[in-house]
């Protein structure tokens, strides 16, 4: 297992964990999708391609 691909798929998560709990810390996770979320979104969706595309398919990096 490639060792720095299973640190940014962490990575990519934590942030994903991060921003969802302040938005629900906040009171505004649910009702509009927020602006924050999106973004994280957006941004992990272009990284997963691009792993993707240079590794193939991520395994489980539990």
């Amino acid at each position: 297992m490639n060792p720095e691909l299973v640190e940014r798929l962490r990575e990519l998560a934590e942030r994903d964990r991060k921003t969802r709990a302040s938005l629900l810390a906040e009171g505004r996770l649910y009702g509009d999708y927020a602006d924050e979320m999106q973004q994280v979104h957006r941004d992990n969706a272009v990284a997963l391609a691009d792993i993707v595309d240079a590794y193939g398919w991520p395994g489980d990096v539990s």
